[in-house]
């Protein structure tokens, strides 16, 4: 079989499954308990076999799971970015929020600003550490447990150390989120279905992409660095951030969500 082991395990359950109504049948029509004639044994199998017969729903409901199995094993195998991954995990929810409003198609451009502001040395190093991470959470031929990922201790400090570095671009902010602004804002006539493939977007599509507003920009900034607040730190994490980062929390991220809070109020001013 060419699928992975987790579509195996799910398909062979499927065969087994088959394979034991397959077995009670033959029972049932044996006259012994141990033989059973060659045409009946035919006609049993052609029933079991046949996708309209007795077992369509059993079928229907299994070839479903086997290939949402198959699809999910290769979504993953096209998440190459493993960095991208660690940090944009609590922002995943924004995107199904009706009440933010930020389309999925903005990931390229936000993905593009958190490279640039990180630079491409540290971007690439933390990549290489993230990518080994999810490796060590990937079984031969799985997918990637990503929740594992996301909740380990390196999983923690890569994402630490590449929001400290984040928050250092932010130290001007109003010149920082205009730049940030102005790269969400860029409608590419194309998009990325992988890493290393494009579709060009159809003039309607970019047409109806609305401008990021500051509530949105807000909204992402907030949910991207929400796990560093100086409140979710207790005092052995403050003292381990100030171990590795020589500064507190507070004096790290605190001005930015002081910035944030000041956008957010005159936003409703």
């Amino acid at each position: 079989m060419s699928c992975s082991s987790a579509v195996q395990s799910k398909c062979s359950g499927t065969v087994r499954e088959v394979f034991d109504a397959l077995f009670r049948l033959v029972e049932e029509k044996s006259v012994d308990g141990y033989s059973i004639r060659l045409a009946e044994l035919r006609t049993i199998i052609e029933c079991v076999a046949r996708p309209a017969g007795p077992f369509e729903t059993f079928y229907s409901h299994r070839e479903k799971n086997c290939l949402g199995a198959a699809k999910a094993v290769e979504l993953d195998r096209r998440r190459t970015n493993a960095l991208v991954r660690i940090l944009l995990q609590p922002v995943e929810g924004l995107f199904e929020d009706p009440a933010v409003d930020i389309p999925r198609a903005l990931l390229p451009q936000l993905v593009n600003a958190l490279h640039l502001m990180l630079g491409a040395e540290l971007s690439e190093q933390l990549q290489s550490r993230a990518a080994a991470l999810a490796a060590s959470h990937r079984r031969p031929h799985q997918a990637t447990d990503w929740q594992a990922v996301f909740d380990s201790d390196e999983g923690r400090v890569i994402a630490q150390e590449a929001l400290v570095s984040i928050a250092g671009r932010f130290r001007r902010f109003d010149a920082r989120k205009d730049w940030v602004m102005l790269l969400l804002n860029t409608n590419p006539a194309a998009r990325a279905v992988t890493s290393s493939a494009f579709v060009v977007r159809d003039p309607e599509e970019r047409f109806r992409q609305r401008p990021v507003s500051d509530t949105q920009f807000s909204a992402l900034i907030q949910a991207l660095f929400s796990r560093v607040h100086p409140s979710k730190f207790d005092e052995a994490a403050e003292s381990e951030f100030l171990r590795r980062f020589g500064q507190s929390p507070d004096a790290v991220f605190g001005p930015l969500f002081v910035e944030l809070a000041r956008l957010r109020k005159r936003e409703r001013s």
